[in-house]
């Protein structure tokens, strides 16, 4: 389940540079206030470099932040100015806080598909529904099967200019239909007035859901879904346009 290694982590917040971490924050904040909390210490789960956090501390909440990369970490902690987050290394598949509960909890950026199996996904939801205070949600984002397979690029090349280094990143991606896995592989290089000064090659595997299957796994864990939109907007019309979807849910009553 490693990704994002070493330099990889150091260039995260450029690849994703034109991601709108404001707007999906606000659009979490609202879902929280829709479920009627008014203020809540929120458990995020697979943080990366802590853009969302940093946006949900602006917006009044206290986070306790957690990623499986230590080198995430490292690039998060080093943007924390505030008070109200603490970033903490935490595996997923593994995790157990004890008593402790919240009224929020978050995995974003499509983060739960990197666990993959059936197994460990339900493992997971288990673990979110036990850390849930009664009232309480979970806010999470995944891949849309559907887009996924019917939009998905073989091979796709992108740059970045870092002052005078350029950074080119190619990805070429294959589908293990069977397993619902999108498994991409990264070549990063970067050149510096044309020469290039260094290569690194990472893969990473990511599950893509449908719905109805997001639903039954989420029942499975013990939680019951409550809306599903496309990406970060109160959009309910899930097609084979929505490639992100975010997914809201409760603990299940027993």
């Amino acid at each position: 389940m490693s990704s994002y290694i070493g330099k990889h982590a150091e260039l995260y917040d450029l690849f994703y540079s034109s991601k709108d971490y404001q707007k999906e924050a606000l659009f979490i904040h609202q879902c929280i206030q829709k479920a009627g909390i008014q203020s809540a210490e929120i458990l995020e789960l697979a943080c990366g470099t802590g853009n969302h956090a940093l946006q949900l501390e602006k917006l009044g909440y206290s986070l306790l932040s957690t990623d499986y990369s230590a080198d995430m970490l490292k690039v998060a902690q080093s943007k924390n100015t505030g008070k109200n987050i603490r970033f903490q290394w935490m595996d997923i598949t593994d995790f157990n806080l004890g008593s402790k509960k919240y009224k929020v909890i978050v995995c974003l950026f499509d983060s739960i598909g990197y666990v993959q199996s059936n197994e460990n996904i339900i493992k997971v939801f288990s673990s979110v529904a036990a850390h849930l205070e009664e009232g309480g949600i979970f806010i999470f984002e995944f891949w849309n099967g559907g887009a996924f397979m019917r939009n998905y690029e073989a091979s796709r090349v992108r740059k970045w200019n870092r002052g005078e280094e350029e950074i080119v990143r190619l990805s070429e991606t294959e589908i293990d239909y069977v397993h619902q896995l999108g498994k991409v592989n990264y070549t990063i290089s970067t050149f510096d007035k044309g020469k290039e000064i260094s290569v690194l090659q990472e893969q990473q595997i990511n599950r893509f859901f449908f719905i109805q299957e997001m639903k039954n796994l989420l029942n499975s864990g013990g939680l019951t879904p409550l809306q599903f939109t496309n990406g970060y907007e109160e959009d309910f019309n899930i097609d084979f346009n929505s490639w992100h979807t975010v997914g809201v849910a409760k603990k299940t009553r027993k």
